[in-house]
C-alpha cells in the first residue's frame, strides 16, 4: 500500500510537472496586456502604464512568487508551509491561512485579502508607490479567476493551491482563459480600472491625460474578453494603437492559434 501510495504522488507530480510553466490566472493576455491598455485609458503617461503592467506581470515572472514553481519544487515535494504563503499572497487570497482545509479557505473576489498589497500604495511613506500598486494588480485579478474552493490532487490538501474544481480543476487551463469566464474577466477589468482611477487622483505626477470613462471602453474590453485564440486577441492588441515592450506576450497564452 505504501509503494501504491509513492506511485500515485509520484504520478500527480509529473503530472504537475506537465503543465506549461507558462499557465497563469489570468495570463499574460491579461495581466500584462489588458492592464497597460485599461492603464492608457485611465491616463497613466505611457511609460507609467508600461511599468503598471510589467509590475502586475511581475509575481508570474518571478521563480520564487510564480504559483506553478513553488507548488512544483516546494509545496508538493516538502510540505512547505511558507512557500504555501507566498502563492497565497500573490495569487490566491483567502481569509483563512494555510495550513487548512480547502473548504475553509475559500479564495475571495474582490475582497479586503485581495486588495491587501496594491491599497498600501497609498502609504504616505511608500518608497515607490508604482511598483507596489502594479504588483499588488496581480492578486487583485487572479482573485476573480481563482474565486472558489482551491482544486485538491490528494496529496499536500491542506497546503495546496489550485483552480477550483468548478472552473476546471488543477490540471486544467480553464480558469486562466478569460472566454470561459467572461463575466469574472468583464467584473475584474472594471474593478482594476477603477482602481487605477482612485491611484492617480492620488499620484497625478503619474497621469498625462484625462481618464476615459468605463462606459466608454466597456465594449472594448467585451470583445477582449470573447476572443478565443491567439489570432483574435493579436487583433485586438493590434487595433488599440498601444505599444507594448514585450512583443511575444501573446505567445505563451493557452489559446489555440486561430
Amino acid at each position: 500500500m505504501k509503494n501504491k501510495g509513492f506511485l500515485v504522488a509520484l504520478g500527480l507530480v509529473l503530472a504537475l510537472q506537465g503543465l506549461s510553466v507558462s499557465a497563469k490566472a489570468w495570463e499574460e493576455d491579461f495581466h500584462y496586456g489588458l492592464t497597460k491598455w485599461l492603464a492608457a485609458n485611465a491616463g497613466f503617461c505611457p511609460p507609467h502604464a508600461e511599468a503598471v503592467a510589467v509590475y502586475a506581470i511581475a509575481p508570474d515572472d518571478d521563480p520564487q512568487r510564480n504559483a506553478l514553481e513553488l507548488t512544483k519544487r516546494r509545496i508538493i515535494p516538502l510540505g512547505d508551509v511558507s512557500a504555501s504563503r507566498i502563492v497565497s499572497r500573490w495569487h490566491f487570497p483567502s481569509l483563512i491561512d494555510v495550513p487548512a482545509r480547502p473548504t475553509e479557505r475559500y479564495v475571495c473576489s474582490g475582497c479586503d485579502q485581495a486588495r491587501s498589497i496594491f491599497v498600501t500604495a497609498a502609504n504616505p511613506n511608500q518608497q515607490n508607490p508604482l511598483l507596489v500598486f502594479g504588483e499588488g494588480l496581480h492578486l487583485f485579478q487572479d482573485s476573480w479567476s481563482h474565486e472558489g474552493v482551491p482544486g485538491t490532487i490528494g496529496l499536500r490538501d491542506n497546503i495546496f493551491w489550485a483552480h477550483p474544481e468548478l472552473r476546471g480543476g488543477p490540471l486544467r487551463h480553464d480558469a486562466d482563459l478569460t472566454h470561459l469566464y467572461p463575466y469574472s474577466a468583464l467584473l475584474s477589468a472594471s474593478q482594476v480600472y477603477l482602481a487605477m482611477l482612485t491611484f492617480l487622483n492620488r499620484y497625478q505626477r503619474y497621469a498625462c491625460i484625462p481618464p476615459e470613462r468605463w462606459d466608454d471602453i466597456k465594449a472594448d474590453v467585451e470583445n477582449f474578453i470573447e476572443a478565443d485564440s491567439k489570432l483574435k486577441k493579436r487583433r485586438w492588441f493590434d487595433d488599440t494603437r498601444v505599444m507594448y515592450s514585450r512583443k511575444d506576450f501573446l505567445d505563451r497564452v493557452n489559446l489555440p492559434e486561430r
